[in-house]
């Protein structure tokens, strides 16, 4: 799910009916449809609400939606069954979690660059990558890998893991709490 960000939307993928159901939270009820590639899993919202970023499971691409007209106007080629679609904290990159799940190899990240909408790096992390946190700053990407049982972290200057936590048996889920203010008297 996304939210728009006004929060008047909610945008649901709908795995078996390769759509996105948009939501007003205002009647909490579905006012359309849009329909995407075969699968849809992951969503993320643009920060200005403009766009849509949409994985397709079965076909390895990301479909960029316009949410005004609610057509895709692109469509990127990711790598191997793409699950999670997060934007770095100042929207100018998604990251997206490649699970290679059934591949026998492990996961990737691709790295699109939302003014262009072209993949720019793919860093291999561990076994079925999930989902993705960034730091509050944008400086570090964390993702689970669930098959791995492992969290890497990502420098999101270099595009480089610089270390793979292990963390216990099937991670999927994370958050991020911002850090405390500190207050100096």
């Amino acid at each position: 799910m996304a939210l728009s960000p006004d929060g008047s939307y909610l945008y649901v993928t709908n795995l078996f009916s390769d759509a996105v159901s948009v939501v007003s939270t205002a009647t909490n009820s579905i006012i359309r449809s849009i329909p995407v590639d075969s699968a849809p899993f992951g969503i993320a919202s643009s920060r200005d609400g403009t766009m849509l970023y949409v994985t397709s499971l079965n076909n390895d691409v990301v479909d960029v939606v316009d949410t005004g007209s609610d057509l895709i106007i692109k469509r990127i080629p990711v790598g191997s069954r793409p699950i999670e679609a997060a934007l770095t904290p100042n929207g100018n990159f998604l990251y997206v979690s490649n699970s290679a799940l059934f591949d026998g190899i492990p996961g990737s990240l691709s790295i699109i660059r939302t003014s262009t909408n072209a993949v720019v790096a793919t860093v291999q992390v561990g076994y079925d990558p999930q989902r993705v946190a960034f730091l509050r700053n944008g400086l570090f990407a964390y993702v689970t890998n669930q098959l791995s049982g492992t969290v890497s972290v990502i420098d999101t200057r270099s595009k480089v893991v610089t270390t793979n936590i292990p963390v216990g048996v099937n991670p999927v889920g994370l958050a991020l709490i911002p850090e405390p203010l500190v207050c100096l008297k």
